[in-house]
C-alpha cells in the first residue's frame, strides 16, 4: 500500500483545512497518474503537525530564526558546500582514471594481439612475404 506522508511544523506552516484536503485530493490523483488507476484504492495520505520545539536542524531545536538566519547555519552550509564539491571532484577524478585506464588496458591488448599474430606467423612464411613484396617493388619499379 502506498503512503503519501506530508509533514508540517505547526503554526510555521499551517494550511488551512481546505488545503490540506486539496494536498491529498492533488497528491493521490498524481501518483495515480504516475502509478495507475489500480492504485487508487490502496493509496493513503497522510498529514501530520509536528509541534515547534520538538524538531531541530543541526542539534538545535526550531524554530530558531536566529539560528535560521544566523552566521552559525551559514558556515554549517558552506562547510558542507565545500565538503560535497571535493567528494565531486574526488569521484570525478576518479572515474577520469578508470576510463583512461580502460582505455591503455584496451590499446596493450590491442597491441598485444597484433605482436602475437605476428609471432605466431612461421619465420619462413615472414620472409617469404617480405621476398614477395620487395620482387612487387622492383618489378613495378623496373
Amino acid at each position: 500500500m502506498p503512503i503519501i506522508e506530508i509533514r508540517f511544523i505547526k503554526d510555521v506552516v499551517a494550511p488551512t483545512p481546505e488545503q490540506k484536503r486539496q494536498l491529498i485530493e492533488r497528491l493521490t490523483e498524481d501518483f495515480i497518474q504516475i502509478c495507475g488507476e489500480v492504485t487508487r484504492p490502496f493509496v493513503y495520505c497522510l498529514i501530520s503537525e509536528t509541534p515547534q520545539m520538538e524538531w531541530g536542524i543541526s542539534g538545535v531545536p526550531m524554530p530558531d530564526l536566529a539560528y535560521l538566519t544566523g552566521e552559525r547555519r551559514a558556515k554549517e552550509i558552506d562547510n558542507a558546500n565545500s565538503l560535497m564539491q571535493q567528494m565531486a571532484a574526488q569521484a570525478q577524478r576518479s572515474i577520469n582514471g578508470r576510463i583512461f585506464s580502460r582505455q591503455c588496458r584496451a590499446r596493450r591488448s590491442s597491441a598485444f594481439l597484433q605482436h602475437s599474430a605476428r609471432a605466431a606467423t612461421p619465420p619462413m612464411a615472414r620472409r617469404r612475404s617480405t621476398i614477395c613484396r620487395w620482387s612487387l617493388r622492383r618489378a613495378k619499379v623496373g
